[in-house]
């Protein structure tokens, strides 16, 4: 069979086009439905909701901000001074500070965890 002759056998059987009727129904149903006022209301309701996701960060995160920063800063400048004063010193008392806040925000949650390490550090 050669491509011609399967081109011939194509020509032969075509798609046949939709019944009357349905062309009918479809062109009668009308104009579509208007999308707009509900694209708009949902884009209301989208910067809505982020406007408010964007406030409750920024108040939780400049809630914190305040004495502890500067307390924690100013611990970190003596226990670097009495550490030697050089860059490594000042890294090593950012740390230990880190280390103190958090063992003193945790204390509740795992009391025997920290009293079993500071028996390890007597």
């Amino acid at each position: 069979m050669k491509d011609s002759d399967i081109e011939d056998l194509l020509r032969r059987y075509r798609p046949a086009g939709p019944p009357a009727r349905l062309r009918e129904r479809v062109v009668a149903a009308g104009p579509p439905r208007r999308i707009w006022p509900w694209a708009s209301a949902a884009a209301a309701l989208l910067a809505s909701v982020l406007s408010f996701h964007a406030a409750a960060r920024h108040e939780l995160g400049s809630a914190k901000v305040g004495v502890e920063s500067t307390v924690a800063a100013s611990l970190t400048d003596d226990l670097a001074d009495l550490l030697g004063g050089d860059a490594a010193a000042r890294e090593l008392a950012a740390l230990i500070v880190i280390e103190h806040e958090f063992r003193k925000e945790n204390a509740s949650v795992a009391p025997m965890a920290t009293d079993a390490f500071a028996g390890e550090l007597r």
